[in-house]
């Protein structure tokens, strides 16, 4: 049995991002499903609870992640209940949320490769202007075309991952993602990151209270 601790510590997060994120190893036996995976719980934007995530803990056991029934993730976005501190940044999977809010940004993940009608729709309803940070430099493409579709304005990296970065592959491997570089490379990100923001002119609290005097 490993904890929801012990969990994103093995991924190179720390311990506390267990609680912050309100993760735990299995459920209870109210889920069965859930049994030996770690479980993700994912609010709507008043806080409800909407559905379980349940993350497999070995390669062996497939599918990697399982849901509880009645509820369709691409209707959804992972991490909308909290306060949204900086320019959106947009992202694939859970665990590069978490490595976001330690670098003081707020993600949102599509939990998958592909934005959905009702995703892109959530998005625009709480920026016009987004970080996009793929996995797959095609999917973020995809992405951006989609939300400028729905008003949204958004910058990829121009060079997301550092030279000799693992590129995403099929299979379970790991890949140069935000949580990767989190890890590895977290000046990297964080760069691209204020680079990013200032592309998209993110004004500042005095600018702001400025044109509003004015």
């Amino acid at each position: 049995m490993m904890t929801a601790e012990q969990y994103v510590e093995s991924r190179g997060l720390p311990a506390s991002v267990a609680s912050e994120w309100f993760l735990r190893y299995g459920w209870d036996g109210s889920w069965p499903m859930l049994e030996n995976r770690i479980v993700i719980p994912i609010f709507s934007f008043t806080g409800r609870l909407l559905a379980l995530a349940g993350r497999s803990l070995s390669v062996e056991d497939k599918p990697k992640y399982l849901f509880t029934p009645g509820w369709d993730k691409n209707r959804w976005l992972y991490g909308v209940w909290r306060e949204i501190k900086s320019i959106p940044v947009i992202v694939e999977g859970y665990l590069d949320v978490w490595a976001l809010s330690l670098c003081n940004y707020t993600g949102f993940a599509v939990m998958g490769s592909v934005i959905s009608d009702w995703q892109a729709a959530l998005i625009a309803g709480m920026s016009d202007k987004v970080i996009i940070y793929p996995h797959n430099d095609d999917d973020g493409v995809e992405w951006k075309y989609k939300l400028r579709s729905y008003g949204v304005k958004s910058v990829i990296p121009t060079h997301p991952y550092p030279i000799g970065a693992p590129l995403k592959t099929m299979g379970d491997n790991e890949t140069a993602d935000p949580h990767w570089l989190y890890v590895n490379q977290k000046a990297w990100l964080q760069m691209n990151l204020d680079i990013c923001r200032k592309k998209l002119k993110e004004p500042s609290l005095n600018d702001i209270l400025t044109e509003e005097i004015t």
